[in-house]
């Protein structure tokens, strides 16, 4: 009888374990592949896995290599739910079942079915508030921007420019800070004369929250772009899955810049806002927004912007009416190689993800313009759309398989 009862410990025992997903398994897997914030956890048939990328330039990379991860080490009737971190704040999540990832990696279903099993949102509800294993806090990263600037000039000159190579260093103590120290080397100058010397870039602290209903607010501090210091806050709302969102941003600056090794400024009494609606038509990752506000120059106008998503690429176009002036152009972002990152060391460097420039058809005069502190809401949100996330993984998943 003992005999019998101990046999059928052991084959329970077995059959539990084969059962229940190794959790410590799978996240020494995540952190041994460099993701950071990591947390792990079952319940009922729901596998929860909480990340932040710092590994990956593109997130929707980050997702399929989780989901792969993942899959393997999960019953054929569970449930994979991601939720993506960005400076420790949970942005959105991804729910996948398994018995419908396994159809269509076998050719069992299409891809427009296993779409419509897969959820992608700004619901993170059941995201853990305590930290996680391999904290992204208190590692420094020092990013390599390059830095392109060009205007129409004379006849003998007709094209203006300026290259510039701008590592930035940032760090983070806790969940949505994150500082910047950015020093700014010419490489080639045919624009104005501060140009041809070493000056400091960005330096600015922001503090980035999460409010209920998919509210996202930012508060930065510092010296920003166009020799501006001061504060800056910015909050943004997301509806409809993201493909309407409402924008507000006020901030009130000074004039600084660096001569001669000296630090020169003006008192803070410039005040500019903007308001903006935008729309994203999800099927061909089309967004067209438009704002009203007050710029740099005390201006007060239109801003009518409509870009696209190619994969990892965004084109766009854009109109100013502000001041009685009609200007606008083109901009464009472009990735950066490497697609993957050393996420090893306390000081990793890397080059920038990306590469965006923008032209302006009238260089001056200087209506419409407004300074930027690489903390608002569209580099914090880039590339975290939950349509654009959800197709980029699909058709991720069809190269693989």
């Amino acid at each position: 009888m003992i005999i019998f009862f101990t046999t059928l410990t052991i084959i329970s025992t077995n059959c539990i374990a084969d059962t229940i997903p190794d959790i410590n398994g799978i996240r020494n897997k995540l952190i041994k592949k460099g993701f950071e914030n990591i947390s792990v956890g079952l319940r009922n048939d729901t596998l929860f896995i909480v990340y932040e990328n710092r590994v990956y330039r593109w997130e929707a990379m980050a997702m399929v290599d989780i989901i792969e991860s993942a899959m393997p080490l999960i019953k054929d009737n569970e449930i994979v739910c991601l939720i993506c971190l960005k400076r420790g704040i949970p942005v959105i999540s991804g729910i996948l079942s398994k018995a419908h990832y396994l159809k269509y990696i076998r050719g069992e279903t299409t891809q427009d079915e296993f779409s419509a099993s897969v959820q992608i949102n700004y619901d993170v509800s059941q995201c853990k508030k305590n930290a996680g294993d391999n904290p992204s806090f208190n590692k420094f990263d020092i990013i390599v921007h390059p830095q392109i600037h060009a205007q129409f000039g004379n006849f003998s000159d007709p094209l203006e420019s300026q290259v510039n190579i701008a590592p930035a260093m940032n760090i983070s103590f806790w969940k949505g800070m994150n500082i910047t120290t950015q020093v700014i080397f010419p490489l080639q100058n045919d624009l104005d004369k501060e140009g041809d010397n070493i000056r400091p870039g960005l330096l600015t602290i922001n503090q980035t929250l999460r409010l209920p209903s998919a509210i996202f607010s930012s508060i930065t501090a510092g010296y920003f772009t166009k020799n501006r210091y001061g504060i800056d806050i910015e909050t943004r709302k997301f509806t409809n899955n993201g493909k309407i969102s409402l924008g507000i941003r006020c901030g009130y600056t000074g004039n600084a810049s660096v001569l001669a090794g000296r630090w020169n400024y003006s008192e803070v009494d410039l005040f500019t806002w903007f308001a903006d609606a935008g729309y994203r038509y999800a099927e061909y990752d089309l967004t067209v927004k438009a704002g009203y506000g007050r710029f740099m120059d005390k201006d007060e106008g239109w801003r009518f912007d409509i870009y696209r998503q190619f994969g990892e690429v965004n084109i766009g176009f854009y109109a100013i009416n502000s001041g009685d002036v009609l200007n606008g152009g083109f901009n464009f972002s472009i990735p950066i190689p490497p697609r993957r990152y050393s996420t090893k060391h306390l000081l990793r460097i890397r080059p920038a993800s990306s590469f965006a420039w923008e032209y302006r058809a009238k260089g001056l005069p200087q209506k419409g313009k407004i300074y930027e502190t690489d903390n608002g809401m569209e580099e914090y949100l880039n590339n975290l759309n939950p349509d654009y996330i959800k197709k980029q993984i699909m058709n991720k998943l069809a190269i693989y398989h």
